[in-house]
């Protein structure tokens, strides 16, 4: 009978019940199923070396792009450096009296500067994405012992 008046007190507590139930079996049930729903040790190796082996690809597409924008600033810089006689004679000739740089000259030393500038942010770009490879392919390169080694000792 006290039963009947706890569960006429609170009606939720029948439900709560059967809610516990369903969960204790569903856990129950989850647990004899065992492998099927839980991946093994080799398979998360396995999809995470290939998430890395994915991330290695697109650091090297990153890396042919430095490549590329390097040479076209190499390019950019030679031309400019051909341009460089024109712009020491303005100079010179404006040594005579002249003490600020022509506007030519000015124009030249101003774009001097920032090829200077992107090519240093290049080299510091280029170690970061060095680094980041040389990292990633460790960790690529102990995952592979790892799942080489699971496979001797499952």
């Amino acid at each position: 009978m006290t039963q009947n008046t706890s569960s006429q007190q609170n009606p939720n507590w029948a439900y709560g019940n059967q809610q516990n139930n369903n969960r204790y079996q569903n856990n129950r049930y989850q647990q004899q199923q065992g492998n099927r729903f839980q991946p093994s040790r080799k398979e998360l190796l396995e999809r995470d070396l290939r998430y890395m082996e994915r991330d290695l690809a697109a650091l090297d597409v990153q890396i042919d792009t430095l490549g590329d924008k390097g040479r076209a600033l190499e390019a950019a810089k030679k031309a400019h450096m051909g341009s460089m006689p024109f712009a020491i004679a303005q100079v010179a000739l404006s040594t005579l009296g002249v003490k600020f740089l022509p506007p030519v000259a000015r124009t030249w030393y101003y774009k001097h500067q920032q090829y200077l500038r992107m090519e240093e942010n290049l080299k510091q770009y280029a170690i970061l994405l060095y680094t980041k490879r040389n990292a990633l392919a460790a960790q690529i390169e102990q995952i592979e012992i790892q799942i080489s080694m699971l496979q001797f000792h499952p």
